[in-house]
């Protein structure tokens, strides 16, 4: 089974470059954390850099406002009961 898992981070039709400049966003000590790469490639290559960016710089700030110390990766893949996380209005998700 694990032979059939497609590790976006390393496809060829993500730009490494452009999940890199996502990843110097991101705490320093989270950045090798291979759940956050991917569910940001998966981001990357559906939206696009700037919404990325514009996505990922939100939810920063919300877990800062929110006083978050987890893993990021947990922040962003949270889903709250009844809601699709990629739903909430003014998240900076994409239409």
């Amino acid at each position: 089974m694990p032979d059939s898992i497609i590790r976006l981070e390393e496809e060829k039709r993500v730009d490494t470059r452009e999940l890199e400049k996502l990843l110097k966003l991101v705490p320093a000590d989270q950045r090798n954390d291979a759940r956050l790469k991917r569910f940001l490639a998966f981001r990357l290559k559906l939206d696009g850099l700037v919404a990325t960016q514009v996505y990922l710089s939100n939810k920063l700030v919300a877990a800062q406002k929110a006083a978050y110390s987890g893993q990021l990766y947990d922040f962003l893949n949270k889903n709250v009961p009844g809601q699709s996380p990629f739903a909430q209005k003014g998240d900076g998700s994409p239409p």
